[in-house]
């Protein structure tokens, strides 16, 4: 499932929501969410292109300032940026040796374990926020969602995917 959700939604958000409930809740309130369920829509057998992620890429304009969460080597960036995008982006990844990689296409590179606190000042407000196959790895997503709302811009975006709707 992916699902592409105004930030002025996550804030109305019930903080106790389950995720099975979302679909309903946004549905009865009238609220305009874009959710796409329909099978693989990236390619886990071509491991050297998913990360570049064509499939979230089309599901939005890309435009100012995107941070990424689990940037990887930072070949969305690079695809983004070959789009024509004019962006700059920001990835945070924990592996060292991933991110030495990602500077060639991500204008800054964090270092940090997004599950504890994280290197940016509340000053910081991005246009497009990044969870690509993330947040089912974490063992709090509702708390890790709620702590990275202050640092999405009031019409900004969260694009977030998770391989298994069911995590």
């Amino acid at each position: 499932m992916v699902a592409v959700v105004p930030r002025s939604i996550l804030d109305a958000l019930p903080v106790d929501i389950a995720l099975t409930d979302l679909q309903t809740h946004w549905a009865r309130e009238r609220q305009e969410v874009r959710i796409f369920c329909e099978g693989w829509l990236h390619a886990f057998n071509v491991i050297e292109q998913a990360g570049r992620r064509p499939d979230l890429l089309s599901m939005c304009d890309w435009q100012g300032q995107v941070l990424e969460f689990g940037c990887s080597s930072g070949l969305m960036a690079a695809a983004c940026k070959e789009m024509g995008s004019t962006v700059s982006w920001t990835g945070i990844d924990l592996d060292l040796d991933s991110l030495k990689r990602a500077c060639a296409s991500v204008d800054l590179c964090l270092q940090a374990d997004i599950t504890q606190t994280l290197p940016l000042s509340k000053k910081f407000k991005f246009d497009r926020m990044v969870c690509g196959d993330v947040l089912e790895h974490l063992p709090y997503p509702w708390r890790f969602l709620s702590s990275i709302r202050q640092w999405i811009k009031p019409e900004g975006f969260l694009v977030a995917s998770f391989p298994n709707v069911g995590h």
